[in-house]
């Protein structure tokens, strides 16, 4: 009887057990499920109109409304910036200026080079004119060449 007695005992332990596990998960149930309406009285205030003067610290992902991306054909130093980040721009507006003092020293050098061109080309003209005359101009002796002179002197 010893042994039915034990037997009877663990199993009332058991369904005690049970039914508090039990009880407990329902409870926590309804208190995750049920909705919190109540609010902090200290965070309600009476509505009047005003300046705001508080700053907020927020994280989070702020995207733009629209990328464009900007593309210079001249490439330089920023001298000024005619625009603000997050500025609105219209078509044709000038954003930027580039220091215009190294543009202006490689027009400088452009242009030297251009001129030293078209002088070697008025030279290599003068000389392809010279050449011409010297080829048709008169019989000189020292620009025959030699057998042209000797035959020359045999004739007279």
């Amino acid at each position: 009887m010893a042994r039915n007695g034990r037997k009877g005992r663990g199993r009332w332990l058991l369904l005690v057990v049970l039914v508090v596990v039990l009880g407990g998960a329902v409870f926590a149930l309804r208190a995750a499920l049920k909705p919190d309406n109540s609010i902090d009285s200290s965070k309600i205030a009476a509505v009047e109109r005003g300046d705001i003067a508080r700053s907020v610290v927020a994280t989070g992902k702020i995207e733009p409304r629209s990328k464009v991306e900007i593309k210079s054909k001249a490439s330089g130093i920023v001298k000024k910036i005619y625009v603000d980040y997050g500025d609105r721009v219209r078509e044709g507006q000038v954003l930027a200026e580039l220091d215009k003092e190294e543009l202006e020293a490689r027009v400088r050098e452009m242009t030297a080079t251009l001129q030293a061109a078209q002088a070697a080309e008025e030279a290599a003209g003068a000389a392809l004119e010279r050449s011409k005359v010297e080829a048709l101009g008169p019989d000189i002796p020292f620009l025959k060449s030699s057998w042209e002179r000797a035959k020359h002197r045999d004739r007279v």
